[in-house]
């Protein structure tokens, strides 16, 4: 996993693929909300006991900071705002899998692949049902009422390509890794030596 600069005013530092895979094209894992391990589709309903008011990036929910150890995070609401509102998305397809190129003001660009449900088992609502469109879901680190979280949300069946929404925590959904630009400056440093 590389962390990609796109040119952010904040600095933030995206991976260049999603957790739980090798290559940008590749889906990798899905996620409930809060979970640590990755989400198999069941009829059964999951509850993660989670009061950080303030969202779980860097909390001991956080399942990137977790897995990857170091200054990787969940992003956080303001790290989708910023890549949505500042990125030229743009439809592709790698090797037979579609998705978002997202390009930073830099030039630099990320992959976030998205899924038919029709070819896809584990694209599943707990109750059973499939979900309808091309899509896919990625978890941000802020919570919402009543078992709900915040995800950002591609469709390839909308005018709009990227959504900032809400999503149950229950049902499974992507993470792409974010950390902090003067975490990995010295990381590099640190490596060179």
């Amino acid at each position: 996993m590389k962390l990609i600069d796109l040119g952010l005013y904040s600095g933030t530092l995206w991976a260049d693929c999603n957790l739980g895979s090798t290559e940008e094209n590749l889906i990798g894992d899905f996620y409930r909300f809060g979970d640590k391990t990755p989400f198999k589709a069941t009829s059964c309903k999951y509850k993660v006991g989670i009061t950080e008011r303030l969202g779980i990036s860097t909390t001991p929910y956080d399942v990137v900071k977790h897995t990857l150890g170091g200054n990787f995070r969940m992003p956080t609401r303001e790290d989708v705002v910023e890549i949505a509102g500042f990125c030229k998305i743009k439809w592709e397809e790698i090797n037979c899998y579609g998705g978002y190129r997202l390009t930073g003001p830099n030039g630099n660009s990320i992959f976030f692949p998205v899924i038919d449900p029709e070819g896809f088992e584990a694209l599943m609502w707990p109750n059973g049902e499939r979900y309808k469109g091309v899509q896919g879901r990625y978890w941000t680190s802020l919570l919402s009422p009543r078992n709900f979280a915040f995800s950002l949300m591609f469709t390839k069946d909308s005018k709009i390509p990227v959504w900032y929404m809400r999503y149950e925590r229950d049902y499974g959904a992507l993470i792409r890794p974010v950390a902090d630009r003067s975490w990995y400056h010295c990381l590099e440093a640190n490596t060179r030596m």
